[in-house]
């Protein structure tokens, strides 16, 4: 790949990616299939299309997949980061106080009944490694749809730009696509 400013545009879209989905309450858009990832590896091919005139499939396709590695990664650093400070006691208080403002059915099993506070640590892992096969395939996605969507939008304003001045050299654009 031979690309004007990849790893420029990989760090940006994967960094917002990555912040965005810290963000508490916004966070929440991420069970909707990933969508900061998408959003992050869609960030990361505009950028890249800003700098080149045209991507292929295969390049917007690796810009997305390393934006959604790159949130992804700094998703889970933070995130691990933050659970690893909470003691198996806080997380026990916790699920007590879960318990209390959601008391459950007489015949319906409880969360501490069904999962230990010493298992949540490697319930967050494999939660971390299924989000992180969403992220890989949302980025994708969203590098592969920006390109369509950026990359048609030059070509059309470079057709409008030929018709509208009737000029045409050689059979040569005189736009920059």
């Amino acid at each position: 790949m031979r690309l004007k400013s990849v790893y420029k545009s990989i760090l940006i879209g994967g960094a917002a990616a990555g912040f965005i989905s810290l963000i508490p309450l916004i966070n929440i858009f991420n069970l909707i299939f990933m969508i900061w990832m998408a959003v992050g590896g869609g960030v990361g091919v505009y950028l890249l299309l800003k700098d080149n005139d045209r991507i292929k499939i295969s390049d917007s396709l690796w810009v997305g997949l390393s934006c959604g590695v790159l949130g992804w990664a700094i998703f889970a650093v933070f995130s691990f980061l933050l659970l690893s400070t909470i003691s198996v006691e806080k997380i026990e208080r916790v699920m007590k106080l879960v318990e209390i403002v959601f008391p459950s059915a007489e015949n319906e099993e409880t969360i501490s009944e069904i999962v230990e506070p010493s298992q949540l640590k490697s319930l967050f892992l494999l939660v971390l490694g299924i989000a992180m096969l969403f992220s890989i395939f949302s980025g994708a996605l969203g590098g592969l749809l920006s390109r369509y969507w950026f990359q048609g939008k030059r070509k059309i304003n470079c057709e409008k730009i030929e018709t509208s001045t009737g000029d045409k050299t050689n059979g040569q654009s005189t736009c920059d696509c």
